[in-house]
């Protein structure tokens, strides 16, 4: 049975939330490994061996298949992970640790409990490293669940934040000229040096201009040059795309050619 079930110190109504595909067996795997002093949880296992096994009680709450969400809903029914009613020590949807894990984990790889304690990379393991990573994004590098919680709180650090204008002067200034990422860009993609150059546009119509009699007046190569002749882009675009029905006093087409022949024309 797929299930929520929740361990209870009935000396301080502290509980461990959990889920199971097999909720009916978790019971005794639990105590097997709490009687043993062995349990992955070191807070639960710490008041266990405190009160001792008598004082507490497994209760399954709820049979679901959605076991991740009404976990954390539980979970959260308690205080979350930070909550002094709660043992769990990790969100099961964002999996982000709790305040107390975090507090462990540091003072267990702080000064002489790192393992690189005293070490220091030299200038080819920096350079290695950095060409490792390069390109990766972070979901590639942390993983989706770690990217999307540093990006959460990235935004709320940021929401509400304002340069003020001699930080903006300064991004200005820093951004002049060829400090500018873009500097000469514009240079590279000119004339024979745009990669589009000498190709043609699959997407670039010809445009027909006709009186309201259907009189040929003028064929365009593409829209944009109609604004040379007092003409608006959009408008005449509008025209083409059946959205107006004149623009100046002109039908407007775009040129769809059949053996040389324009299959559009506005009668």
């Amino acid at each position: 049975m797929k299930g929520i079930y929740k361990i209870t110190n009935k000396i301080n109504d502290r509980v461990y939330i959990g889920q199971s595909n097999r909720v009916n067996e978790r019971e005794r795997e639990h105590f097997y490994r709490l009687v043993r002093n062995e349990h992955s949880n070191e807070h639960l296992q710490r008041s266990y061996n405190k009160h001792g096994e008598g004082n507490f009680l497994f209760e399954i709450i709820e049979e679901t298949d959605d076991l991740n969400n009404r976990e954390i809903y539980f979970i959260n029914e308690y205080g979350g992970i930070n909550s002094d009613l709660n043992y769990n020590l990790k969100d099961p949807l964002t999996m982000e640790w709790s305040e107390y894990s975090k507090v462990k984990h540091s003072k267990n790889i702080s000064g002489e409990n790192n393992p690189n304690y005293g070490r220091r990379w030299t200038e080819e393991q920096k350079e290695e490293q950095s060409k490792r990573l390069m390109g990766l994004t972070l979901e590639e590098r942390v993983g989706k669940g770690k990217a999307d919680l540093a990006k959460s709180k990235m935004s709320k650090s940021q929401t509400g934040r304002k340069h003020s204008e001699e930080v903006k002067e300064k991004i200005r200034q820093a951004n002049l000229g060829e400090n500018n990422p873009a500097y000469g860009m514009g240079d590279r993609q000119r004339g024979e040096d745009n990669p589009m150059w000498g190709k043609e546009s699959k997407q670039r119509k010809k445009v027909l201009q006709y009186t309201k009699d259907g009189v040929l007046i003028k064929e365009y190569d593409f829209l944009s040059q109609v604004k040379d002749y007092g003409f608006h882009i959009g408008n005449v675009g509008s025209v083409c795309n059946g959205k107006l029905k004149t623009h100046k006093g002109f039908v407007w087409k775009f040129k769809d050619v059949l053996d040389g022949v324009p299959t559009n024309q506005p009668w």
